[in-house]
């Protein structure tokens, strides 16, 4: 069983290049590598400098990964965030999404991992990419993959693609399909999720259009999320398709009374029949995960309904 202390052990000096760092998921995910003494580097579309938990990160343009790096790629540890969203504003294409998706990781691979990386960890999506199913039935990773929107489709895809050629990725390549992703940091209002946007919501006093009350939903904490896919690195496995998620599911209808509950405040909300691209119930199945690491996340919405709203009322507050 790989303890806290283990963990920390195997990540010292240990190096990770994240695809997309710059995100929700990837800044928390650079902050828990850095407290435990591991090296962070991030490939973004331009390059720059970061600092997160008092160090600064170095961000790179795949074109521009400075040979040093490059030579060492058998011995980092690549994890592939980014997802390209749609073309200048207009409506997604599931196909334009594809190519663009698809694009870009070609890209990294020829200009960064001139040989295989010592691992490669995609981010897929667990939310999305199973599509529709009964009620009650936590789905496993062999569930049968019917994506219902653009985004989900096209995660499914991509997973295909880099399965048929894995040997030019790692050889040890991994595919996580996390659960709703929450936690301080995802802005209201910016397609982040419903637990910012419900917050704020709520403080502005302003109308939320809920799609489908009754959908049911497996909700993560990025932190949990972030140690999960840090203990599968961590393992000796060849890699394989992982969820992560906590395995219990929350209807809308709950999550909005928990957050009214806690901020003692009804939300101002229209509710509307669910869509043709929203899943009506997902609950993922984590016993390959738990198998894996000897861990997995848990259930603590409740408990972190705190952080979510500090972190809103401070974004909407704006700089001081």
């Amino acid at each position: 069983m790989t303890t806290l202390l283990n963990l920390d052990e195997k990540l010292q000096n240990r190096h990770f290049i994240l695809v997309g760092g710059s995100g929700f998921i990837g800044r928390n995910l650079t902050q828990f590598l850095l407290t435990r003494g591991a090296d962070v580097a991030w490939i973004e579309r331009e390059s720059g400098l970061q600092e997160i938990s008092g160090r600064t990160i170095s961000i790179f343009a795949p074109h521009e990964v400075p040979q040093s790096l490059r030579q060492q790629i058998q011995k980092i540890d690549v994890v592939f965030l980014s997802h390209a969203g749609a073309r200048g504003g207009m409506p997604a294409r599931r196909d334009d999404l594809l190519e663009d998706n698809w694009a870009w990781l070609q890209k990294v691979r020829k200009d960064v991992l001139s040989v295989p990386a010592q691992t490669f960890f995609f981010f897929s999506s667990g939310g999305s990419v199973y599509g529709n199913c009964e009620r009650d039935i936590p789905l496993s990773e062999d569930f049968p993959l019917h994506a219902v929107s653009p985004y989900g489709w096209v995660k499914a895809a991509l997973e295909k693609k880099i399965l048929d050629e894995r040997d030019l990725w790692s050889p040890r390549v991994f595919i996580g399909r996390p659960a709703n992703a929450y936690g301080a940091g995802q802005i209201p209002f910016s397609g982040q999720g419903l637990l910012p946007t419900l917050a704020a919501s709520i403080i502005l006093d302003r109308n939320l259009d809920i799609f489908g009350i009754e959908a049911i939903r497996d909700y993560v904490h990025v932190g949990a999320l972030s140690e999960s896919v840090i203990r599968l690195i961590a393992t000796d496995i060849d890699g394989g398709i992982f969820n992560i998620g906590t395995g219990k599911g929350l209807s809308t209808q709950t999550v909005i009374q928990l957050f009214e509950d806690f901020m003692k405040k009804k939300v101002k909300m229209t509710v509307q029949e669910r869509r043709e691209t929203d899943v009506l119930y997902n609950t993922l199945d984590t016993t390959k995960l738990q198998r894996a690491t000897q861990w997995s996340p848990v259930l603590e919405l409740r408990e972190r309904i705190g952080e979510i709203v500090d972190f809103v009322t401070k974004h909407l507050q704006g700089p001081r």
